[in-house]
């Protein structure tokens, strides 16, 4: 597996490379390498669907778990609860709740703490599961709707 030439890599494959130039200390946890043609961006806010596998209170508006996205691991803040879900069905049952709980589906706007690199669902599929590591219990980002807002990073 090691030292193994591939002509192409996907969403999800670990990959190792040496560039001319870049020693190791240079590049940190979080960083994401991609095509110029398409360089990855940095999310300032973007909204995602979730779902509350466990949590022992309620999560409201200002509520900060640490995303595990890529290699990063980012704080990011709920700036809105925008729509409590039926489980069962998908379909939107309350605009603007004010909390969730255990068993909750929901659309919500997040906002990284530090710059945080992450796809839409759409563009990038094998890529949606993420979890936020809230202390031993859990919340699963079921998937990235929208990113209203990046930061392209093209290096020279």
């Amino acid at each position: 597996m090691h030292h193994e030439t591939f002509e192409t890599a996907e969403p999800g494959d670990n990959i190792g490379f040496n560039v001319r130039g870049v020693g190791k200390n240079d590049i940190r946890r979080g960083d994401v390498a991609g095509h110029i043609d398409d360089a990855p961006a940095v999310a300032k806010e973007f909204d995602a669907q979730i779902v509350v596998l466990q949590h022992p209170g309620v999560i409201t508006v200002g509520y900060t778990p640490v995303f595990h996205c890529h290699t990063s691991q980012v704080a990011c803040t709920f700036l809105e609860l925008t729509a409590k879900l039926d489980p069962a069905t998908g379909q939107v049952a309350e605009e603007n709740p004010d909390f969730l709980k255990t068993g909750n589906a929901a659309f919500v706007k997040v906002k990284p703490t530090k710059p945080m690199v992450i796809e839409n669902a759409k563009k990038s599929l094998k890529w949606v599961d993420l979890l936020l590591g809230i202390w031993v219990k859990l919340l699963l980002l079921d998937y990235v709707l929208t990113l209203p807002q990046l930061n392209r990073f093209v290096s020279s």
